[in-house]
């Protein structure tokens, strides 16, 4: 890993997220004067989440936005293995945000150890980001999991995603690289302890 990749983790780390976003955009080659726009207080209900279903995954409303998410617009809905989402390697839960029936925000959270759990998967219908639905989904698995050691992964670069998981007691405890999309960009792991307690 570079100097400058270890600069910013420190800087993650104390918080400092000004200048972290500023040594990122270094890094990325991004202009200097790149607005960064801060995340809206969630005003979503909390009522409209539950757990997601097989036939919830191949409804047409899901497969409409999820295939057009970056991270999935190489697959083809026909071909895919939709128990993925809801099984995967592990056990998993997997919950949703739902708006009349329709799935409109997914999470995953995969039984790794005894009481230890990654969330993973957060996605959320373009449609209707930045109304809170993906702030929702994380806020309410942190609390329905907060008896239980808690783990993510999340690119450097996405200091909306860090600022979040940090008010929520998650802590950098390490750099790793990803080994699908995105391979030669580096991510934290980010880890919570039961109870939200300090490491």
């Amino acid at each position: 890993m570079s100097i400058q990749y270890k600069i910013l983790e420190s800087l993650h780390k104390q918080r400092k997220m000004r200048e972290a976003k500023t040594i990122a955009r270094v890094l990325r080659g991004i202009d200097k004067n790149t607005v960064y726009i801060p995340l809206l207080e969630s005003k979503t209900d909390f009522s409209m989440i539950r757990e997601v279903t097989y036939e919830d995954v191949i409804s047409k409303h899901f497969i409409d936005w999820f295939f057009k998410m970056e991270d999935w617009v190489d697959f083809t809905p026909d071909t895919f293995d939709y128990s993925e989402i809801t099984h995967g390697e592990y056990d998993n839960m997997v919950y949703g945000y739902f708006n009349s029936d329709n799935l409109d925000g997914i999470i995953r959270v995969n039984e790794i150890d005894v009481d230890e759990y990654e969330l993973s998967f957060l996605f959320v219908n373009k449609t209707v980001q930045s109304q809170g639905i993906g702030q929702c989904l994380f806020s309410s698995v942190v609390d329905w999991f907060d008896d239980k050691n808690l783990i993510l992964y999340v690119y450097v670069d996405n200091f909306a995603a860090i600022h979040i998981y940090h008010k929520y007691d998650f802590e950098i405890t390490g750099v790793g690289y990803d080994k699908g999309y995105r391979s030669d960009d580096p991510h934290y792991i980010m880890k919570r302890r039961s109870g939200g307690l300090p490491f």
